[in-house]
């Protein structure tokens, strides 16, 4: 069984870039993380870990000196090489997709964080399986997201319609991949990142993409590398799919319509504008 744990970050009426990321892995794999992270969390005395006030060195990490700070953080990014989970999720500018939505045929939703889950589920539920010793097909995933009162209904219609499209049009369509099986069962859930302690490791993937955007958008040429960016980059797939401009807007667009749902390593330089 896979499980994957997705977060958001960004607000589209007050930030340029709107994020949707996390990492997928085998449940025994997340099971050895929980074990790890929360020996991590006792270490340091915290109840949940959030990228984005430790990088600002905002409560509750404000209080901790140079040596445990550096600590935490190289703790922290040595859990993310030894896991070397998935990466996968889409990145977007804000104003390039309305730019892109004002001129579409398509009829698009005007929050952008949806479209980021809907091309960030597709790959999921398409293309991601598992494959046994004995070349068994995988029995199913089940994705976790970050609580969102706002976006929770349209999250889980997103994945209804992607995982029912899938199990019709398998056998012969676009859709279908190499690895996933059409048949296994496909779950989604909305949930704290207390309860569902993965989700903190998206928190990161999500808050350093958001970063490396923002950064790369205020600056192409010297942009400022985020925390964490190193230790993420260097997963064996890491499927992040940063949208710059229109044009790459509109071609993930035409890309999700047609994909066959594998994931790649590299789609879109997510380092560069």
């Amino acid at each position: 069984m896979l499980k994957a744990f997705l977060d958001a970050s960004g607000k589209p009426e007050e930030d340029p870039v709107v994020v949707v990321a996390g990492f997928v892995s085998t449940t025994d794999a997340w099971e050895e993380f929980e074990r790890r992270w929360n020996a991590f969390l006792a270490k340091n005395q915290l109840t949940r870990f959030h990228a984005a006030p430790f990088c600002a060195r905002k409560r509750p990490y404000n209080g901790w000196d140079e040596r445990q700070y550096q600590q935490a953080f190289a703790d922290v990014c040595q859990i993310i090489k030894d896991m070397n989970p998935i990466g996968c999720g889409v990145g977007v500018n804000v104003e390039a997709f309305r730019e892109w939505r004002s001129v579409s045929s398509s009829q698009i939703h005007p929050d952008p964080y949806y479209t980021c889950l809907d091309w960030t589920l597709r790959p999921l539920i398409r293309g991601v399986g598992e494959i046994g010793e004995d070349d068994s097909a995988d029995d199913g995933i089940t994705i976790y997201c970050d609580r969102e009162a706002n976006h929770e209904f349209l999250g889980k219609a997103a994945a209804e319609w992607h995982a029912e499209f899938f199990k019709k049009n398998a056998p012969k369509a676009i859709g279908a991949s190499l690895f996933a099986n059409p048949d296994r069962s496909i779950d989604m859930h909305y949930g704290s990142a207390i309860d569902y302690v993965p989700l903190q490791l998206a928190d990161i993937l999500a808050h350093c993409t958001f970063q490396l955007m923002r950064n790369s958008l205020k600056d192409p040429e010297n942009w400022e590398k985020p925390m964490f960016f190193d230790a993420i980059n260097a997963c064996a797939l890491l499927d992040v799919r940063a949208l710059y401009t229109v044009e790459q807007v509109a071609n993930q667009a035409a890309a999700a319509a047609g994909q066959d749902g594998r994931m790649r390593r590299g789609a879109y330089d997510w380092t560069t504008s």
